[in-house]
């Protein structure tokens, strides 16, 4: 099979059903949604049902300098040799779902949002074992988030806010600390939203790192730990009527 390209630039608009870049196993594909008009109408590219990046064969979109998308269910690496790479890069860059969203789920998929980027999520976002998340000084924002398998969850810098759903990363170990002290990786626990099989939460490992628990939001585990290393510096707040955070063991 062959590949194909598409590329929406300069304001421009596509609009469809369902969208699906590497449908076919040995095709591939790759979509840009690229800046503005000079007006400052965003490139865009709406699928009215689900989009699929990296269906049986390879997919990649790209989502850059204030583009934006948007569509139902998203899935990136769907199938099982599927191989999909998702990257919103830039301010104003959106990815809009309004269903949930699966980073490996059967294939292998990847998505970096980064550099002000922005990725809104209104169901689930769960991450397969063959899945990578990678926030890099930008946000997440999504219902629900699970990593059930052992999928790849790079929190260097940004924010991610849990809205009304379950926080479970797949681990027993909560670290809010970014890779220097120049980031700060946040995590906003809202809405209701609460955390699943957290034992040891820690916000500022040898970094920095913060938590906000607002709006009724709870957070649970056995031992808190804020600011651990000398130098460094963790940040938690807890605001509003229900909002709390629960430790079994020493904070």
């Amino acid at each position: 099979l062959g590949s194909g390209s598409l590329t929406i630039q300069n304001g421009g608009v596509v609009s469809n059903t369902d969208g699906f870049i590497g449908k076919k196993l040995g095709g591939s594909g790759t979509v840009t949604v690229d800046g503005s008009d000079p007006n400052g109408n965003a490139s865009t590219w709406t699928n009215s049902g689900n989009l699929t990046v990296g269906d049986l064969g390879t997919g990649t979109l790209d989502i850059q300098n204030g583009g934006t998308v948007s569509n139902m269910e998203a899935s990136i690496g769907d199938q099982s040799g599927g191989n999909g790479s998702v990257t919103v890069d830039g301010v104003a860059s959106t990815w809009t779902s309004s269903g949930p969203l699966f980073v490996g789920l059967a294939g292998t998929g990847s998505l970096t949002i980064q550099n002000g980027g922005q990725v809104d999520v209104a169901l689930t976002t769960t991450i397969g074992s063959l899945g990578t998340l990678s926030i890099n000084g930008s946000g997440l924002t999504t219902g629900s988030f699970n990593n059930y398998d052992g999928g790849t969850f790079h929190f260097n810098d940004g924010t991610l806010t849990l809205n009304g759903g379950t926080f479970d990363q797949g681990t027993v170990d909560l670290n809010l600390d970014g890779p220097s002290v120049a980031e700060l990786p946040t995590l906003n626990i809202t809405g209701g939203a609460n955390t699943a099989n957290i034992i040891n939460a820690v916000v500022g490992d040898n970094n920095r790192g913060a938590l906000n628990i607002l709006s009724g939001g709870s957070v649970s585990n056995s031992n808190g730990i804020i600011g651990n290393s000398f130098g460094a510096a963790g940040f938690v707040t807890v605001d509003g009527s229900g909002s709390k955070w629960t430790n079994s063991g020493p904070l």
